[in-house]
């Protein structure tokens, strides 16, 4: 994601304020991310929400994974899925800080 993405994003973000993104109409949502970049053209603005919107399903996916995998191990429906996970060792944090899972098989050490 682009310096660029981020900042329409940004705006997307201040259009919306707190609102579902279906509430908000697509004049709105452009005329207002067109207000705060004003060099921002249409074609831009979808990239950059195309960008934001694959990046999203993809945590959708990947924790959609993660329940499953909680599922699989015994995990109580009240109990929190991560923290399940962390404690036996399933899931672990990325250099980014993100969550994923552990690959089966000897860890290093």
């Amino acid at each position: 994601m682009t310096s660029r993405h981020r900042e329409i994003l940004a705006a997307y973000t201040a259009v919306v304020d707190g609102r579902e993104a279906h509430e908000v109409g697509a004049d709105e949502l452009i005329d207002g991310i067109t207000k705060a970049i004003p060099d921002a053209d249409p074609e831009e603005i979808a990239d950059a929400l195309a960008v934001a919107i694959d990046r999203k399903q993809r945590e959708a996916d990947h924790l959609r994974q993660f329940v499953r995998l909680a599922q699989a191990t015994g995990c109580p429906e009240d109990e929190p899925v991560i923290p399940w996970l962390l404690e036996r060792g399933l899931v672990e944090r990325d250099a980014n800080g993100d969550y994923v899972a552990v690959k089966a098989g000897p860890r290093p050490h």
